[in-house]
C-alpha cells in the first residue's frame, strides 16, 4: 500500500502516526542509559566521557546524558563550602554545593568538545525576593545556540522519579526559555542571560521604583552570542575578566560583582608578574645576547602588565565607597601595594629594553 501511495500523502501519514515527544522517546533511552550507570561501570572522568561518546551521536544527547549522570549520582550537602569543588574532587565524593556541580558540568561537556561556561549570580524561587542567595549554574553552546542548564535545582527535583525515567519537574532545569529562566535566575554577567531583554538587578530584587516594562535592552554593546562566541578564542583568565567587567558595567554598586572583578584582575595582573620575574632573573644577564625582535617581543608583553596593572588600580581606588569586609578590605589593601611595587618595577624594566634596542638602532 506504502508503495502506490503518492508521496505527499505519504509523508503526510509519516507525520501524523510518528510518535510524539521524539526528543523525549530519544531522551528516555539516553536517561536510562545514564540513571543505570554504576560506580563500578566509571571509575574515572575519563571512563564517564569514553561511556557516553560511546552511546550518544550528538552533543544534545551527550549534554543531556552528562545533566542526568551530575544530577542524579550526585548528592548536594550544604556543609560543604566553595572549596574542594574541582571536577576530580566532586566526582571522587560525590558530594557537591552548586559550584561543583556546575564546574563538574562544564567539565564534562569541554571533555566533548562543547563550549560551556560556568556561570555565577543570584537565584530566587519566582517572585520570592526574600530566597535570594548566591547561585551558579551553566551555560552551553549546542548548535551553534547557547542554552542555559541548572543541574543543581534538578537535583533538588529528583523524589518523583525512578530508576527508569526523571519526573516532569527535572525539566524545568534543562535548557529552559531564556524569558523563563530569568524569573528565578540573574546572572552578574548580562550575557549570560541569553537575550538581549534584560533584567536588571533592581527588577530581579523587586524594586517596585524601577520601571520593569520590557526589562532593558541590550543595545550598547554587540548581540550576546557574539559576545560569547568572542570569549571563547580568549584564554580562561582573561575571560573571566572580560566577563566580569561586563558584570562590573551592569551591576556598577554590587560589591560581590566588584570583589569578582577584583579577584580576576589579579590573577591576570599574576600571571603576567610570572613573565616579569623570570625577566627580572634572565634578562640583565641575556640582554646582550638577546635579539631586537625577541627584546621587542618582551617590551610587548610588558605593555601588556602596563594594561592590566592600570585597570586594576584604578578599580581598586574605586571601590573605597563600597561596605566591604575586613577580609576584602584587607585584600583590596595588599593588592594595591603590590600593583604599585609592580608599576614600578615595569617602569624600570622598559626602560632598559627600549635602552637596549634604542642603542643597537643607533650602531647601524
Amino acid at each position: 500500500m506504502l508503495e502506490t501511495m503518492p508521496k505527499h500523502l505519504l509523508l503526510i501519514a509519516l507525520i501524523l502516526f510518528l510518535p510524539k515527544n521524539v526528543f523525549s522517546e530519544n531522551f528516555k533511552y539516553i536517561d536510562s542509559l545514564s540513571l543505570r550507570l554504576t560506580e563500578q561501570s566509571v571509575q574515572s572522568l575519563e571512563d564517564l566521557v569514553s561511556y557516553c561518546e560511546q552511546y550518544t551521536q550528538s552533543d544534545v544527547a551527550r549534554v543531556r546524558f552528562y545533566f542526568v549522570w551530575v544530577a542524579t549520582h550526585i548528592q548536594y550537602d550544604e556543609s560543604l563550602n566553595t572549596e574542594n569543588q574541582s571536577p576530580e574532587q566532586v566526582f571522587s565524593n560525590k558530594k557537591a554545593i552548586c559550584s561543583g556541580y556546575s564546574r563538574l558540568f562544564a567539565f564534562l561537556c569541554a571533555k566533548s568538545g562543547m563550549a560551556a561556561r560556568y556561570v555565577s549570580g543570584y537565584a530566587k524561587e519566582t517572585n520570592d525576593v526574600t530566597s535570594i542567595q548566591n547561585h551558579a549554574w551553566n551555560i552551553v553552546r549546542i548548535d551553534g545556540q547557547w542554552q542555559a542548564f541548572d543541574v543543581t535545582w534538578a537535583a533538588n527535583e529528583l523524589e518523583e522519579s525512578s530508576e527508569d525515567s526523571i519526573s516532569p519537574a527535572f525539566e524545568t532545569w534543562f535548557m529552559p526559555e531564556a524569558t523563563l529562566f530569568q524569573a528565578t535566575h540573574l546572572p552578574f554577567d548580562p550575557a549570560f542571560q541569553l537575550t538581549s531583554k534584560l533584567v536588571s538587578r533592581a527588577v530581579f530584587f523587586g524594586d517596585k521604583s524601577t520601571n520593569t516594562e520590557g526589562g532593558i535592552l541590550l543595545d550598547s554593546v554587540a548581540h550576546f552570542t557574539d559576545i560569547l562566541n568572542k570569549d571563547l578564542t580568549l584564554d580562561s583568565i582573561e575571560q573571566a575578566c572580560r566577563s566580569f567587567q561586563r558584570a562590573y558595567d551592569f551591576m556598577p554598586m554590587d560589591s560581590a560583582v566588584a570583589i569578582k572583578l577584583v579577584k580576576a584582575q589579579e590573577f591576570k595582573v599574576k600571571q603576567s608578574f610570572e613573565y616579569v620575574f623570570q625577566y627580572k632573573l634572565k634578562n640583565y644577564r641575556d640582554m646582550p645576547h638577546t635579539s631586537t625582535e625577541i627584546l621587542r617581543g618582551q617590551l610587548s608583553k610588558l605593555q601588556a602588565l602596563d594594561t592590566s596593572l592600570t585597570e586594576a588600580i584604578v578599580l581598586h581606588k574605586s571601590l573605597v565607597i563600597y561596605p566591604l569586609s575586613p577580609h576584602n578590605r584587607r585584600m583590596l589593601e595588599y593588592n594595591q601595594n603590590f600593583f604599585e611595587e609592580l608599576w614600578r618595577f615595569y617602569k624600570v624594566a622598559k626602560m632598559e629594553i627600549d635602552r637596549e634596542i634604542n642603542s643597537r638602532q643607533s650602531q647601524d
